[in-house]
């Protein structure tokens, strides 16, 4: 699964993998806490306004990140 990933990643994301990579530590983390126990993550993520807000800003900026470097991947989408 882990090559095939990557096959799919690369083949997709070829031309903005530089900015992708850089991000991808940060999205394993969150994941790897989210896969090991879902119910537990999401309960503690829940239980402080505080966390969820941390949470909220942290994958709201990954988010905008990938977005903003998105169209460096191909020519044919204008820069928004």
């Amino acid at each position: 699964m882990i090559v095939l990933y990557h096959v799919v990643a690369i083949a997709v994301l070829a031309g903005v993998s530089r900015y992708r990579v850089p991000l991808e530590p940060l999205w394993l983390v969150f994941l790897g806490g989210l896969w090991a126990d879902p119910r537990g993550t999401v309960e503690q993520i829940s239980s402080s306004n505080l966390r969820y807000g941390l949470w909220l800003a942290t994958v709201g900026t990954l988010l905008l990140l990938m977005l903003r470097f998105l169209p460096a991947g191909w020519a044919w989408w204008l820069s928004w």
